[in-house]
């Protein structure tokens, strides 16, 4: 049935695109945990990354259950409604939070790289560094305050439960406008910077550096990237939030693929447009290549010991006592 074919395709999209950003998640954070061992610290940009490496981590593996749940019809019981119940409560934690951090990424960058004169701008500009790991910590605090009243809900008995805690999702989820509008104007405020600094340096630079001009279009792309994802982002949780898709399963499909999307295509532009990223995933990349290629060396060289063992007279004894028999 087209049903059918939908969920297939669905499930197909969202795997891929689950795949595409555990691998790119677990990347960042393996990057950045290999210079915390070397340097015994990070620094604030790599811990806002970290941070929200990890928990895009977490909230893409608790979309993944969501599909599953939606399109394997044997998971659908009585328990459906307190197992949805608790997974919401996971995804408001981590759908905060990773919007929270995203913010906070955004307005580092604005920070540190946009030009502008005024005093607020100019104070935070030379405090952002320190006040990260606070804001950091904050973060998961203020992430974890729209849960607090889901567990006195869990028990309620409603006919309409769906559409009931839909409406609960959409109150906590106004939380989110603060962290979006913020991000929203840190983005548009840092894309103004660099198109105004770039036009300048085409303008006022006798022997025009292209290197330097591409660096800042390039940067001015992410930054416009960023903005058409998350906003993609927002309004498919908005429609999915509000039941609309109720009787049409092709948009709630297409809700959850941009979904899903959201931490894979965000994480994915994130190491192309950060030169460490770009420069160390390769190399790891190269690194597990070479270490799955040394372990298949090794099973098959266990796996040809073992054929020895079988083929040797005694090898029971030799298993035991006298191992120099297999040379």
């Amino acid at each position: 049935t087209d049903s059918t074919l939908l969920k297939s395709i669905s499930m197909i999209i969202s795997v891929s695109e689950f795949l595409i950003g555990i691998i790119g998640n677990g990347l960042i954070v393996a990057v950045n945990y290999s210079d915390w061992v070397k340097r015994g610290k990070l620094s604030s940009c790599d811990l806002i990354l970290t941070s929200l490496s990890i928990t895009r981590f977490c909230l893409q593996c608790q979309l993944m259950v969501g599909i599953l749940l939606y399109v394997t019809p044997s998971l659908k019981s009585s328990s459906q409604r307190k197992l949805y119940k608790i997974m919401n409560i996971f995804w408001m934690f981590l759908n905060h939070s990773s919007v929270w951090f995203a913010t906070l990424l955004s307005v580092f960058f604005c920070l540190k790289i946009a030009n502008f004169t005024q005093p607020l701008f100019l104070w935070l500009k030379l405090r952002i560094s320190g006040l990260v790991p606070w804001l950091v910590l904050g973060t998961l605090v203020t992430s974890l305050l729209p849960t607090v009243d889901s567990p006195r809900n869990s028990t309620e008995e409603n006919n309409n439960w769906q559409r009931h805690y839909s409406q609960l999702n959409l109150f906590y989820n106004l939380g989110t406008l603060v962290p979006v509008t913020i991000f929203l104007l840190s983005s548009i405020l840092l894309v103004i910077s660099l198109c105004r600094h770039t036009r300048q340096m085409q303008y006022n630079t006798i022997g025009l550096s292209s290197v330097s001009i591409e660096a800042h279009i390039r940067a001015i792309k992410a930054v416009i990237t960023f903005l058409i994802v998350c906003i993609s982002y927002f309004l498919a949780v908005h429609i999915m939030l509000s039941y609309i898709f109720i009787g049409n399963p092709l948009i709630f499909i297409i809700s959850v693929v941009v979904m899903a999307a959201y931490p894979s295509g965000h994480t994915i532009v994130l190491i192309l447009a950060n030169p460490k990223l770009k420069k160390q995933v390769p190399q790891i990349l190269h690194y597990a290549s070479v270490s799955r290629v040394r372990m298949s060396s090794t099973l098959t060289s266990g796996g040809e010991l073992w054929r020895v063992w079988k083929r040797t007279p005694g090898a029971d004894l030799v298993c035991i006592g006298t191992p120099t028999r297999l040379a």
